[in-house]
């Protein structure tokens, strides 16, 4: 199995990384190509010739009407004080013709008002004041001495929204006198005029700018771009990471380094994938490890069954010349009948000794293919403790109470758990607690069932843990290295598994794991 990446395909990271610069770049340069096209436009339209053409003219046509007015008035105001017929008015001294006077002049001249001033101990007081019948309202009532002087200095002033013109005139008896003549030009003119200018000054100010707003919108356009790639970027590698890390992993492992392992990160579903790896490479490991055990029992199988073979040949003769041997002594007597005894009886043990190694032997290599049935773990395993209570080691039971049955041979089950207990025991020569143990299905292993068989002895040396269920390795000067072989066959062979944990000095655990039987209704579904 190898890990291939196409050619010309682009990684994950790549691929991530373009998506989300391109879910990030196309509403904001939409935004910012929009947004400079209207600044575009805008500055275009302010510095089209025809707005400013608009402008200048509003702008002119306004300074014109207010000119024409201001040549009016002086016109008018000219006529009125050079004429004798102002100066007959006067003479008469009385206000009523003056202003009857003045009020047909302003009905002839168009203008909105007229207001006549003599001096009078050193200032200047109304004597009439009269105003067009059609005349627009905003005429002043009056005008202050500091209005009065300005408009006497200047061909025309521009008094709140009235146009006004002075003219002095002599009156008869050598006074002096002021006739103010004037337009109303309402609230709205002046303000519009006004605001004319400065829009048409405000417009002038954004032409100037719009290079410089291009510049600002090209720049916003500039960082938005920098800022989304660094943003995908960023976004890409925390998604991408876990995924690179497993398959690094996952390379290693088609190349045979089973012991390759990720560490959990990223997303809830990131996580359990890794952690969904990391146990399938254990169980890969545990089953080359497996395949590899199975391997050497399978050559070990062929030595025992030679062995047993060659052993049984060899004692055959041996066991059938003691007794001819015993027949024999009868004419020996004394001392030389006992010695030769005792060393048949010593021949005769050492035999029985290897016959049944050479039967373990056999057992080992010809174990019969198992017969599985529902078994009741509990119930077994309270029954083997039982049989060994006598044994010596304290026996304590730590049985589940919601075990299922498992589905395995119950023969070679008791055998298996025989030949632990019968260990366990050997290891605990000097005292200690022996505990069996059961535990029902868990999330790690929802289809199997757990025994556990603990002692409280020396435990098993790091070293020589791996070796223990190899067959014919034992520690023990009397053991076969059979017994631990024959228990990891029986519990291969009915589609379980056994694992041991030890600490020197602290005991070891072997716990084997066999498969739940089907429930009635499954086994039914099954069958059908």
């Amino acid at each position: 199995m190898r890990l291939i990446a196409h050619p010309g395909s682009l990684s994950l990271r790549a691929r991530l990384t373009l998506s989300f610069l391109a879910l990030a770049l196309l509403p904001s340069l939409t935004v910012s190509v929009m947004a400079i096209v209207l600044v575009g436009r805008t500055a275009s339209l302010v510095g089209s010739p025809g707005l400013q053409h608009a402008f200048d003219t509003s702008v002119h046509v306004a300074k014109i009407t207010v000119q024409k007015l201001e040549r009016n008035l002086q016109a008018d105001g000219k006529l009125l004080t050079s004429g004798d017929l102002l100066s007959e008015v006067l003479a008469t001294g009385r206000a009523e013709i003056l202003g009857q006077y003045l009020r047909d002049e302003l009905v002839l001249r168009n203008l909105d008002f007229a207001h006549y001033y003599i001096e009078k101990d050193g200032g200047l007081e109304p004597f009439a004041l009269v105003a067009s019948s059609d005349a627009p309202t905003g005429i002043p009532a009056t005008f202050s001495a500091e209005a009065l002087r300005e408009a006497r200095t200047r061909p025309s002033v521009l008094y709140d929204s009235t146009l006004v013109a002075a003219f002095p005139v002599v009156q008869p008896d050598s006074t002096r006198a002021v006739l103010l003549l004037g337009y109303v030009l309402g609230d709205e003119l002046l303000p519009q005029i006004e605001a004319i200018i400065d829009a048409r000054d405000y417009f002038q100010e954004l032409r100037a700018y719009r290079r410089v707003l291009n510049r600002a919108a090209a720049l916003v356009t500039l960082i938005v771009i920098v800022a989304s790639v660094l943003f995908a970027r960023a976004l890409a590698r925390s998604l991408s990471r876990p995924v690179d890390d497993l398959v690094a992993a996952m390379r290693r492992v088609a190349v045979g380094d089973l012991e390759a392992t990720t560490t959990p990160h990223g997303g809830s579903e990131m996580v359990y994938l890794m952690e969904s790896f990391n146990r399938m490479t254990q169980e890969l490991r545990r089953s080359r490890e497996q395949l590899a055990r199975a391997e050497r029992v399978a050559a070990w199988s062929d030595v025992a069954r030679v062995l047993s073979h060659e052993i049984k040949n060899s004692l055959q003769p041996i066991q059938m010349a003691i007794p001819r041997l015993r027949r024999r002594l009868e004419h020996l007597s004394g001392a030389d009948r006992q010695a030769v005894e005792d060393s048949l009886d010593g021949i005769r043990e050492e035999a029985e000794s290897l016959g049944k190694m050479a039967s373990t032997f056999s057992e080992f290599a010809r174990l019969p293919d198992p017969e599985p049935t529902p078994v009741d773990v509990n119930g077994l395993v309270r029954n083997i403790a039982e049989l060994h209570a006598s044994r010596g080691p304290e026996i304590r039971l730590d049985l589940a109470p919601d075990v299922p049955p498992v589905h395995t041979d119950p023969s070679q089950l008791r055998r298996a758990l025989d030949n632990l207990v019968e260990n366990a025991i050997a290891a605990l020569w000097g005292g200690g607690i022996l505990t069996l143990a059961t535990r029902p299905p868990t999330e790690r292993w929802p289809h199997h069932v757990s025994i556990l068989v603990s002692d409280t002895g020396p435990g098993i040396p790091p070293e020589i843990r791996d070796r223990i269920f190899e067959p014919y390795f034992t520690t023990r000067v009397t053991g076969t290295g059979l017994g631990l072989a024959l228990v990891d066959r029986i519990v291969t062979q009915n589609g379980g598994r056994i694992d041991v944990e030890s600490e020197p000095g602290r005991g070891a655990t072997f716990t084997l794991r066999l498969p739940v039987a089907a429930s009635p209704a499954e086994a039914r579904g099954g069958r059908s």
